[in-house]
């Protein structure tokens, strides 16, 4: 399988300079931004809203953006194009290629968080 399962999230009031440093610890190139849905015995259910990347931090940065004093919900990428657990590889190549996009959020049945595609 592709799709990765240990997904780094972040909530939509976490700052940017907090997902970056989120970002530089971890390694990884994004962070999905989830609102949290339910909580149950096996951990949260993540309803996932958004996606920032080192990309888009390199810009705000720029721009002179206040990465301390702005939450990601305020420049995360959205509404995600998701796809669902049960689409198939080439479904998910399809919507990258028509969108010109590099990573998908993958969405279990009942809309939760189940795993990013990049």
């Amino acid at each position: 399988s592709i799709m990765v399962t240990e997904v780094v999230t972040a909530s939509t009031t976490t700052s940017v300079f907090e997902v970056a440093q989120q970002m530089a610890r971890s390694q990884i190139s994004c962070v999905v931004i989830c609102q949290p849905s339910a909580i149950t015995p096996a951990g949260s259910l993540l309803t996932p809203v958004g996606i920032l990347t080192q990309r888009d931090i390199v810009r705000f940065k720029k721009t002179g953006l206040d990465l301390v004093q702005t939450p990601v919900e305020a420049v995360m990428s959205c509404p995600l194009l998701p796809v669902q657990a049960s689409d198939t590889l080439w479904q998910a190549y399809q919507m990258m290629q028509h969108h010109r996009i590099r990573r998908l959020v993958v969405l279990d049945d009942a809309g939760y968080l189940a795993g990013i595609v990049t």
